[in-house]
C-alpha cells in the first residue's frame, strides 16, 4: 500500500493540442497568472514526452490507464485488423475502425478490456467531452449524449470557443459535487491550431481561456476549503507544427498497382491495401489485406514481395520515419537512410545499427532500460522513440508499417474538412513533447504521459495495477 494520501480527490485539464513552449511563452508575458501562482512557482511545470501516435484518443490512454496504445490494442484514431478482415463480413470483431465521427465511443470497447481506467478505480468520477469513459457512471459522463454533438457544431461552424465554454460549465457543475476525480476534455486550442498555426491567435485565446477557467476552479474549491486536498493536473495529448505539403498514402500505393482501404471509402471492393491515418502525421499501412492468413507481413516479406514500393516510401519526402517488424519481432526503423534495429528482451531495449546511429545519439549499438531510454533520447529530434516504436508494434491491430511524417507534411488532403494547416501525430519533439502542470511539486527527471497516471494514484493513496506502462517517479512525496 502507499503512504498516507495527501489528496482526497482530483482534477485532471487536457487541453487538447497545447504546447510546453508555448504555455511557457504565455507564462513569460504573465498571460497565465492562475497556472503561474498554483503550479508553475510551485515546481509544477515541465515539458513531458507522449506516445507514438501522438494523437487524440490513443494519447488519452496513457493518463487514464497508465498504458501505451498499444498495450490498448489502439494503435490510432483509425486502424484496420488484417485478421478479422480475412474472416469476411461475418466476423465478430471489428475489421476497422475511425474514432472520428460516430464510432468515436466504441474506443471503449475496441481497447482490452483487462484493462482499468481512473474511473473504475474512483467510483465518484465525472467525465467531460471525452471519449475514453470506460467505468465512468452514464449519469457522471456529463457530455455522453452532448459530446458528438458539441463537436460536429464546432466543426460546422469553427466556433470552439463555444464549445471550451460549455465545458467549463459542465466542469463547474462537477466541481460542486462530492467527487474523487474529474477529467475534463477542452479542444479548441487544438480545432484552433490545426486551421492554420500553433500559434494562431484564436488558439492562444484559448491557453488564456483555459487558465481563467482553472483560476475558477480553484476560487470555488477554495471557498469551501476543498482546495487543499485537491490534486489538480493540467496536460495535453500531443503537440502540433505547421502543416504546408500532403501525401495522399492511397494515391501512393494506388499509383502502384495497389487499390487501398481507407476511411471515407471503406466499401469499396477489390483493396490490396489499407492505410489508416491518425493525426495526421501519423499512418498505418497494411499490404495485401486480401490474403486469408490476415496476419502482419513482415519486413523480409514486405521487402521481397513489395521491394520497390517499400523503396519508394522509405525515400517519400513526406516520411521521416519508416517502420516495420521482421520475423524475430524486431522493429526495423529507416530514417535519413540509415537502418535501426529495436528488440524488447523483457523491457530492455537492444538498440543495434550496422555503421553510424540513425538518430545521432550513440556510437556503438546499446542495452537500455526503458527509464534510461526515455533519458537517452528526450532532448532529440525524436523523444522516446526505441519505446515508443516497440509499443506501437505489440498491438496485432498496428500496420505492416508504420510511418511517421516529415515536418511540414502531413498524409491526409482530399477528405479532411476543413483542409489541415497544422498537424501532429508523429514522432517529432514538436508532437511529442507536452506539458505537465500540477499543484503538487513534479519530480526533476524526465517523464512520460503513462507515469501521469501512478503519479496521481500515489498522491490519493492507492496502488497501481499491475502491467501498466507507467512508472512512479523518485522525488515524489506523499
Amino acid at each position: 500500500m502507499t503512504d498516507v494520501p495527501r489528496y482526497k480527490r482530483c482534477i485532471v485539464l487536457l487541453a487538447d493540442g497545447s504546447r510546453p513552449d508555448v504555455f511557457a511563452e504565455l507564462l513569460a508575458k504573465g498571460d497565465l497568472p492562475h497556472l503561474a501562482r498554483e503550479c508553475a512557482e510551485r515546481q509544477g511545470f515541465k515539458s513531458i514526452t507522449s506516445v507514438f501516435p501522438s494523437t487524440t484518443g490513443p494519447a488519452y490512454f496513457p493518463y487514464l490507464t497508465g498504458c501505451f496504445p498499444g498495450t490498448c490494442n489502439v494503435p490510432g484514431i483509425r486502424w484496420f485488423d488484417k485478421a478479422q478482415y480475412a474472416r469476411g463480413p461475418l466476423s465478430r470483431s471489428p475489421r476497422h475502425r475511425s474514432y472520428v465521427g460516430i464510432e468515436t465511443d466504441l474506443i471503449n470497447r475496441d481497447m482490452k478490456p483487462e484493462i482499468a481506467t481512473l474511473f473504475d478505480l474512483f467510483p465518484k468520477s465525472y467525465n467531460i467531452l471525452n471519449a475514453v469513459s470506460r467505468g465512468v457512471l452514464p449519469e457522471r459522463n456529463l457530455t455522453r449524449w452532448a459530446r458528438i454533438w458539441l463537436l460536429y457544431y464546432g466543426h460546422l461552424t469553427d466556433s470552439w470557443r463555444f464549445v471550451d465554454r460549455k465545458a467549463h460549465e459542465y466542469l463547474k457543475k462537477a466541481v460542486k459535487e462530492d467527487f474523487d476525480f474529474i477529467f475534463a476534455g477542452f479542444p479548441g486550442i487544438d480545432e484552433y491550431g490545426h486551421r492554420s498555426n500553433p500559434r494562431e491567435p484564436a488558439a492562444l485565446e484559448q491557453y488564456r481561456f483555459v487558465d481563467a477557467a482553472f483560476g475558477e476552479l480553484v476560487e470555488t474549491l477554495k471557498a469551501d476549503g476543498r482546495w487543499e486536498e485537491t490534486l489538480f493536473l493540467l496536460v495535453s495529448d500531443h503537440g502540433m507544427s505547421a502543416t504546408h505539403s500532403h501525401m495522399e498514402i492511397f494515391e501512393f500505393l494506388g499509383e502502384r498497382g495497389l487499390k487501398t482501404f481507407y476511411y471515407p471509402m471503406i466499401h469499396q471492393r477489390g483493396c490490396k491495401a489499407a492505410s489508416m491515418i491518425s493525426g495526421n502525421g501519423m499512418a498505418n499501412v497494411y499490404i495485401d489485406i486480401n490474403r486469408p492468413l490476415g496476419r502482419r507481413m513482415v519486413y523480409e516479406e514486405l521487402v521481397s514481395t513489395h521491394g520497390r514500393i517499400i523503396s519508394d516510401l522509405k525515400s517519400a519526402p513526406a516520411v521521416d520515419i519508416f517502420a516495420c517488424q521482421d520475423s524475430r519481432g524486431r522493429v526495423h526503423f529507416f530514417y535519413k537512410g540509415k537502418e535501426g534495429i529495436i528488440e524488447d528482451v523483457g523491457g530492455n531495449f537492444h538498440y543495434s545499427f550496422a555503421d553510424t546511429d540513425p538518430l545521432g545519439i550513440f556510437d556503438a549499438p546499446v542495452i537500455l532500460d526503458s527509464t534510461s531510454a526515455l533519458e537517452a533520447t528526450v532532448d532529440s529530434e525524436h523523444p522516446d522513440l526505441l519505446v515508443q516504436l516497440s509499443q506501437l508494434f505489440k498491438s496485432p491491430r498496428t500496420g505492416d508499417i508504420a510511418l511517421s511524417a516529415a515536418s511540414g507534411w502531413d498524409f491526409r488532403k482530399r477528405y479532411e474538412v476543413p483542409l489541415h494547416k497544422a498537424s501532429h501525430g508523429s514522432l517529432s519533439r514538436e508532437h511529442m513533447r507536452i506539458p505537465l502542470f500540477s499543484n503538487h511539486p513534479l519530480p526533476d527527471v524526465p517523464m512520460r504521459s503513462v507515469d501521469v497516471f501512478p503519479f496521481i494514484l500515489h498522491l490519493l493513496g492507492k496502488d497501481s495495477p499491475e502491467l501498466i506502462d507507467g512508472r512512479v517517479l523518485g522525488g515524489v512525496n506523499g
